[in-house]
């Protein structure tokens, strides 16, 4: 996935920054939801309110900040790097250009923190650059194949028991992983694209 950079970081009109920072987000797989109160939700309000405004512009540019700087300690993952883009986005617009480089280059060093097994595999598969496609179908032929020995030793008894229920988690954990997958590859994708940005910024 390609994501256009440059539209932030080369304007200084707010309302058509805000508008791609808001596409990005979107396009990664991020959609706001303004009914949370939280530091990163308030970040965004607060830069659609300045992408609107007339007067109060540049204040609501520094409140946005704010909420952004406060968010970073409080968020993970996809949205961790959304919200320096965030934060990137208003040094930029208030004219920090040397904090807006380096809260970009942070994105680059964010890990993904998986809470269980199946977030460390899909973090693996990610980040190992597998297609999705091609995860999918190979966790299905898993699932289908485990699934097949259940079915056929159920007769047997008690002895299949343990490997049919093994079946059943086996697909209920390639499901997982296969979501978690989707969740993982945006933020590898924020990453790749943020290098490509800032490698192209420092050759010129």
């Amino acid at each position: 996935m390609s994501i256009d950079l440059g539209s932030l970081f080369t304007t200084f009109k707010v309302a058509q920054a805000v508008n791609s920072y808001f596409n990005i987000s979107k396009n990664l797989g991020y959609k706001i939801d303004k009914l949370i109160s939280s530091e990163f939700e308030a970040g965004f309000r607060a830069l659609e309110q300045a992408s609107i405004s007339i007067n109060e512009e540049k204040t609501l540019l520094r409140e946005a900040r704010n909420r952004f700087n406060k968010a970073i300690s409080l968020e993970i993952n996809l949205k961790k790097g959304i919200t320096y883009l965030g934060l990137s986005l208003t040094h930029h617009l208030l004219g920090d250009k040397t904090n807006a480089l380096k809260t970009l280059e942070q994105i680059l060093f964010i890990e993904i923190e998986a809470s269980n097994i199946v977030e460390t595999v899909a973090y693996k598969l990610a980040r190992e650059k597998n297609n999705k496609e091609e995860v999918e179908k190979n966790l299905s032929k898993t699932y289908m194949a485990g699934l097949g020995i259940g079915l056929l030793c159920l007769p047997f008894g008690a002895i299949a028991a343990p490997i049919a229920l093994a079946a059943v988690f086996t697909g209920a954990f390639c499901a997982d992983v296969s979501e978690k997958v989707r969740d993982v590859e945006p933020i590898e994708n924020l990453k790749i694209n943020v290098k490509t940005y800032l490698d192209n910024r420092f050759s010129l």
